[in-house]
């Protein structure tokens, strides 16, 4: 009597078991057929109020790329610019207002080179102003007529408008880099890019300062691995790169470099 009550007792249990479980079952299946979800291993994609929603995992097992840099190009192994023109100096030591007034004509501003003249300062310190009379004899030093450096020059050309800025310490590859974008680029060299040399000078309020016999100004229009290419006034012209660079760093490898 005993087991027969055991055994129906067991039947019973078995029998609710499955009824709950097919119940939970149930009401889980009404649940995913309700929110219409979709299970993959490292998505989730549901619809709540008729608006359909993804959320995703990260899969632990999956590898996750790093970044990398974009590779950037290799610079022109040579460059020229050739719609620049070049005009003759109007006096011996005029030569950076021609070369300004050429640059600033291939950016768009006209201007006429006896103006910037008139306007340009003077100083007995070329990095403020034209030391001496830009008619005199060339070749001389400071405190005679001399010449004028880019500080000045560049102040000069962005008062007309021009989008200018005055270098020191350039190196070639920034050379390189303007002239294979297309901006040509003043510099000062002694004479007409020859290797020359240089000597300090004190200005009156104690500075020292490089000055070169012959200092001189001109417009470099591309280059190539063994030369470069130079606007001189009406006259252009290739220098070893050698000498080039031995006669730009005399005066300390400065220039005027203009953006577009």
């Amino acid at each position: 009597m005993k087991l027969r009550k055991f055994f129906n007792g067991l039947a019973l249990a078995s029998v609710l078991f499955l009824i709950i479980t097919a119940g939970i079952s149930a009401l889980v299946g009404l649940w995913l057929v309700h929110f219409n979800l979709t299970l993959s291993p490292f998505k989730l994609r549901m619809e709540i109020n008729r608006q359909p929603y993804q959320v995703g995992f990260v899969n632990p097992l999956q590898t996750i790329p790093t970044p990398t840099s974009r590779p950037t190009s290799p610079p022109l192994e040579s460059a020229m610019i050739l719609k620049i023109s070049g005009h003759p100096q109007l006096y011996t030591l005029d030569c950076e207002a021609r070369s300004a007034v050429d640059l600033a004509g291939y950016f768009g501003v006209m201007i006429d080179e006896k103006e910037f003249l008139k306007q340009m300062p003077h100083s007995s310190n070329p990095n403020t102003g034209f030391v001496g009379n830009y008619w005199d004899a060339r070749g001389k030093l400071p405190p005679q007529s001399y010449g004028i450096y880019a500080d000045p020059i560049a102040e000069m050309l962005r008062s007309y408008g021009v989008k200018a800025a005055s270098q020191h310490s350039m190196s070639f590859e920034q050379i390189r880099d303007e002239i294979s974008s297309g901006r040509p680029v003043m510099v000062w060299v002694t004479g007409n890019t020859e290797t020359g040399w240089a000597t300090t000078y004190t200005t009156p309020d104690g500075q020292k300062i490089p000055v070169s016999p012959f200092e001189h100004t001109v417009i470099l229009t591309g280059y190539d691995p063994d030369y470069v290419y130079i606007l001189d006034g009406d006259s252009q012209y290739k220098r070893i790169k050698a000498d080039f660079l031995k006669s730009w760093s005399n005066l300390g490898n400065m220039a005027v470099t203009v953006s577009k």
